[in-house]
């Protein structure tokens, strides 16, 4: 994705000092058995659903930009938090079984994903994850993938013992659907408890309630693009939906109106559209547009408009 700040920019502030922005690191050893992957990769639960967002819609462009006062240096998050859940990094050890009949089944044991400065950061265990996938072509002109993963982690109270426990975990599933070069769509969703809005494990008001109780999360997508030549026409659809807890419901002491304490965000939605051209097979040129609202439990409302265009090179 383009990034909304680039390394130039940086670089040009003598003040900070500028490292390398170094996502993976890994050794993989593979043979008729399956493989083996050890070392700083993408973690499977819910990667079926970033990978069609970088395909069939935001993979030149940038569509949400994340937090626009703290974003510098850092990519942009397409359709993420607006019904699509990133799957992120972590380091860790997975097995991937070899494919049978275009199906594979993937485990996987990473770093836990500890939420930072809450009374529930304390962990003890890895992470497990898994993903069943399979990839089917029907025909000529018809192929069809389908996903599904998920993963697990408990987390304990600071300084405390073991007896209270916070499971965050989540399931993710989708299908991509791709007629020849001209047609694709792809739809999915995700559902678990203390997943957020962004990533699993990212510490925010929309995880847990004042006393860390976590709350349930689900989300849903769909995404198409046309492809007629070198110009891509991209489109989506997302959003997230957070439930409250009973804390979150109890009334405010001396309310009048028995209105809870505090106001929480309840849903995101995002509307996106692109349109990339492709004169060569290393240049791109995007515009792209996402039109962002959310909602919070006692009525507020946002709504904004992104608009941005930008170009990619690869080599």
């Amino acid at each position: 994705m383009i990034c909304t700040h680039s390394n130039v920019t940086r670089a040009q502030k003598k003040y900070i000092v500028n490292r390398p922005d170094v996502h993976e690191g890994y050794l993989k050893i593979e043979g008729a058995w399956g493989s083996v992957v050890a070392g700083r990769v993408e973690v499977l639960f819910n990667r079926g659903a970033v990978v069609t967002d970088i395909l069939y819609l935001h993979g030149y462009g940038v569509g949400f930009p994340a937090d626009l006062n703290s974003n510098d240096g850092f990519p942009t998050a397409g359709q993420i938090g607006f019904g699509v859940l990133a799957n992120g990094f972590a380091a860790g050890l997975s097995y991937s079984s070899p494919l049978v009949v275009g199906t594979q089944f993937s485990v996987g044991l990473y770093d836990p994903a500890s939420l930072t400065d809450t009374d529930i950061e304390r962990t003890k265990f890895p992470r497990p994850e898994f993903e069943l996938t399979t990839d089917q072509q029907l025909g000529h002109l018809v192929r069809v993938l389908l996903y599904f993963n998920g993963g697990v982690q408990p987390n304990y109270q600071q300084s405390k013992s073991d007896r209270v426990v916070r499971n965050l975990f989540g399931i993710g599933y989708g299908t991509r659907i791709e007629f020849g070069k001209t047609f694709h769509l792809g739809i999915g969703g995700h559902w678990g408890r203390g997943l957020g809005l962004a990533y699993a494990g990212l510490p925010s008001d929309a995880v847990y309630d004042i006393d860390y109780n976590l709350r349930y999360t689900t989300g849903y997508f769909a995404m198409a693009q046309l492809v007629l030549g070198r110009v891509d026409f991209n489109g989506g659809y997302g959003r997230t939906n957070i439930q409250m807890t009973s804390l979150d419901l109890m009334p405010a002491p001396n309310n009048p109106f028995g209105d809870p304490a505090f106001s929480v965000l309840k849903s995101q939605t995002g509307v996106s559209a692109a349109v990339v051209f492709h004169p060569c097979d290393w240049l791109h040129f995007d515009i792209d547009v996402m039109l962002a609202d959310s909602e919070w439990d006692l009525g507020e409302r946002q709504r904004v408009n992104f608009y941005n265009a930008g170009t990619t090179i690869t080599w």
